[in-house]
């Protein structure tokens, strides 16, 4: 694995799991949330 593949690998992790974190904190992870809109509607709190 080169290190530009790394860096990119990296990068990547670190912008999901900021992306899932905030989804938790702001009241629900980006899966549950989409996984229910197909399912029945949510009220959001935004």
């Amino acid at each position: 694995m080169s290190k530009d593949t790394l860096v990119g690998f990296i990068l990547a992790t670190l912008v999901v799991t900021t992306i899932v974190a905030v989804g938790f904190r702001e009241g629900g992870a980006f899966g549950a949330k989409e996984g229910a809109d197909h399912d029945y509607p949510i009220v959001s709190d935004l």
